[in-house]
């Protein structure tokens, strides 16, 4: 499987930004619950077959937050794939923490080809669980 740099940077970003992303979901949740009985009316709507435009903003939000979600799935996956290991540990200095290259290298004690082949087995593992969730296709 080859990566495309739009692929590659998918994967960067929600890996670096899985918190914010869980927060802005969560912001958006929170705003499809405040939307006065989402499901009632919703229902209501639809059995008289009258356009509830809170019903329809509340839709429109659930549909904008399938993608994101599934690409939480995949990061905490990966996350919990690599958990403890040498490559969580460059997980977190790469994508958490951003640190310089050459200071992750000092720090785990590897060189910078290692870094590398880490951090392609990183990527192929979330490509490959981003295949299955839906979010990629080969």
């Amino acid at each position: 499987m080859v990566l495309s740099k739009k692929e590659t940077g998918m994967i960067v970003f929600y890996l670096g930004n899985r918190q914010q992303q869980k927060n802005w979901i969560a912001d958006r949740v929170t705003e499809i619950a405040e939307s006065a009985d989402y499901s009632k009316r919703l229902a209501k709507s639809a059995s008289y077959g009258l356009a509830d435009p809170v019903a329809a903003k509340a839709q429109k939000i659930e549909a904008e937050l399938e993608r994101p979600r599934k690409w939480m799935l995949v990061a905490d996956a990966t996350w919990e794939k690599f958990k403890g290991t040498p490559h969580g540990e460059l997980m977190e200095l790469l994508f958490e923490k951003k640190s310089d290259i050459s200071q992750i290298c000092a720090k785990l004690n590897i060189v910078r080809r290692s870094l590398y082949w880490w951090r392609e087995d990183i990527l192929y593992y979330a490509a490959m669980k981003a295949c299955e969730y839906g979010v990629l296709s080969v």
